[in-house]
């Protein structure tokens, strides 16, 4: 990372580049980021008498911010007759500037403050001259790029919010939550500290909103040193994590996460004894700290776009990501949780259930609804103002019009496909929908459905109601015998077939 002279580079990286095998093995992108992240703050400052900057100077990585902005602000751009080419930045070597000068910041500030949305351009990776050369490398990671994390860069911490531009990464950005306040971490220098173990100062005092949180990061980093640790003490102040191996190899590692009252309730890592000193167990299939929640952080992206991708899928997808195969069933409950944390889980949904109705009602003119509840109990007594419904099983009723076209008129959620539930179901199908008409009922005939239909007597049979086998159901269940599907299609050219006297 270069200095304001833009032409050297502090000493401290040489102890780093010493060893060429270790070298790759650090986070250069994120250092590279803070640091210029950082520049760019000091940069900002103005002064409060004159308003001018307070560093005339920026240091770091200009061609990263020069490159970006110009991808995404091409109104700003010099005239570049180059294709692209990868390194994206190198296609400006031989631009042709524009007239602006590019010195003058009140101009670009204007044609900054002028530009309109459609001017911007989120995701300008994608564009097909540029698209194919970018290498699959660089999509290593990618489910952390909607993360909030730190970025280190030695004394230097400045905050990755990814979540306050989604829009780069193809998602719908609402109104995020407000940035953490930095004003302490920014005190931090290396003046006087070129003995200091950077590292250990950082862990400790790591701050997490959530025990969850918390959690999750000492699994991750389990995962990717490929050790093990097991949870010692969990209460509502203290989570403490040790060393599986602390007993056979003598790792004392440890960590223990308090929770800080004075502090907003934040809880913060207060003890790190680390790194691990044992030697990494055989590489297994799967890795106990990656369970269902860990995965279903990474794939949740996936699933937001695919709702429907197939667990084989994300099996396939964490493995690229951790070098480890989770198990069948773990992967199905990952998918599971960031299903319930895109759309809301079940029992959520069902508490919107009287609001849609009234909604429906309003501005759907002759929408009939009939809820039934029961008393909710919580220790042998009533809950005032709360119902219990129960739901499992979906009853549904179509209509064909002349053009034989199927439109469904009324549905019922049930407890079950049971004599009472279809009961209830036909009963408020002959008084809300077809009171005088003759109808034929098409069903597949169920138990169920036969003993209620049995229980209404008179209203439900013939002249009144003509009963019919449903057709497909039918077919279905000869398939599902004889497993032959040429003969179950077959069945359906007989069922359909028009006959006259």
């Amino acid at each position: 990372m270069p200095d304001k002279s833009s032409a050297m580079v502090h000493t401290q990286y040489l102890p780093f580049l010493s060893l060429s095998w270790e070298a790759g093995g650090y986070s250069w992108g994120s250092a590279i980021l803070a640091f210029l992240y950082r520049e760019m703050c000091k940069a900002a400052k103005m002064s409060s008498v004159d308003g001018r900057a307070l560093n005339a100077d920026i240091g770091g990585c200009m061609v990263l911010l020069q490159s970006w902005a110009w991808y995404r602000l091409p109104f700003l751009a010099p005239i570049c007759p180059a294709p692209s080419e990868f390194p994206l930045a190198t296609r400006w070597r031989q631009r042709k500037d524009r007239a602006l000068d590019h010195k003058v910041t009140l101009a670009v500030r204007m044609l900054i403050d002028m530009c309109c949305e459609s001017e911007f351009i989120w995701r300008p990776y994608l564009h097909e001259d540029v698209f194919g050369l970018i290498p699959e490398r660089a999509y290593e990671d990618a489910e952390n790029w909607c993360s909030i994390m730190p970025l280190i860069h030695f004394a230097l911490v400045e905050m990755f919010y990814g979540n306050r531009v989604l829009r780069q990464f193809g998602f719908h950005q609402p109104v995020p939550a407000a940035p953490r306040n930095m004003d302490e971490l920014e005190q931090i220098d290396t003046r006087g500290k070129t003995e200091k173990n950077w590292p250990l100062t950082h862990w400790i005092g790591m701050q997490f909103e959530t025990i969850d949180q918390a959690k999750s990061a000492i699994k991750l980093y389990n995962i990717r040193k490929s050790v093990h640790s097991k949870v010692t003490r969990s209460t509502s102040e203290k989570y403490v994590c040790e060393c599986t191996q602390r007993k056979e190899q003598g790792c004392n590692w440890k960590v223990r996460v308090s929770k800080k009252k004075r502090k907003q309730n934040i809880w913060e890592l207060s003890v790190y004894n680390g790194p691990h000193t044992c030697c990494a167990v055989g590489h297994r299939q799967d890795h106990p700290n990656l369970d269902s929640t860990i995965i279903s952080q990474t794939v949740q992206p996936i699933v937001q776009a695919s709702p429907k991708v197939t667990v084989s899928t994300l099996m396939a997808h964490v493995k690229s990501v951790y070098q480890y195969e989770p198990e069948y069933k773990k992967t199905w409950r990952a998918k599971d949780k960031a299903l319930k944390k895109l759309h809301g889980d079940w029992d959520a949904s069902y508490n919107e259930l009287p609001g849609w109705i009234n909604i429906m009602q309003k501005y759907n003119p002759g929408t009939i609804a009939v809820l039934e509840t029961k008393p909710y109990y919580k220790n042998d007594r009533v809950v005032a103002d709360v119902r219990q419904f129960h739901r499992h099983v979906l009853l549904l009723a179509v209509i064909q019009d002349g053009n034989r076209k199927t439109i469904p008129v009324a549905f019922a959620l049930v407890p079950r496909e049971d004599t009472d539930s279809c009961k209830f179901f036909l009963q408020n199908l002959r008084k809300h929908f077809f009171r005088h008409n003759t109808v034929c009922l098409i069903s597949d005939r169920g138990s169920g459905f036969l003993s209620a239909i049995e229980s209404l007597g008179s209203r439900f049979c013939s002249p009144k109601v003509e009963h019919r086998y449903c057709l497909r159901h039918i077919a279905a269940n000869y398939h599902g015998r004889y497993k032959k599907d040429y003969e179950r299609k077959l069945i359906l050219r007989m069922g359909m077939f028009h006959s006259s006297s």
